[in-house]
């Protein structure tokens, strides 16, 4: 079954390197730029399983207030290199984040699914 990751990233270049990744390991990925746009996709998209967001500095609060929305779904911030740690209660990542590092903390963040056993 496929998993579905939202993510968020202002820069279209990393957000598309991060989807490319994401969708070679089979994973289905939404993207947007900014929270406005993720909130929208959200809507549009209907479950999802895991998202992954950069964090701005300073806060705007739109991200805090779209991860209320989704309450036990999995979190992964991509921050920065320098940037003040979050005051967010999730595992964050440096951008830019290698491929592989980021596919490995995906795995390890989201449960695994069971298999339905056919049914005799």
């Amino acid at each position: 079954m496929e998993r579905t990751i939202l993510l968020i990233e202002s820069d279209a270049a990393l957000r598309r390197r991060y989807r490319k990744f994401l969708e070679f390991e089979g994973y289905r990925v939404v993207s947007a730029g900014d929270e406005p746009t993720a909130h929208q996709m959200i809507s549009r998209t209907g479950i999802l399983d895991m998202v992954i967001a950069a964090v701005t500095s300073p806060s705007s609060g739109a991200l805090e207030s779209l991860l209320d929305e989704l309450p036990n779904i999995p979190v992964l911030l991509t921050c920065e290199p320098g940037a003040p740690p979050t005051e967010l209660p999730y595992p964050s990542l440096t951008k830019p984040v290698p491929p592989e590092r980021l596919v490995f903390k995906v795995e390890q963040l989201l449960p695994v699914r069971q298999r339905s056993a056919p049914s005799v």
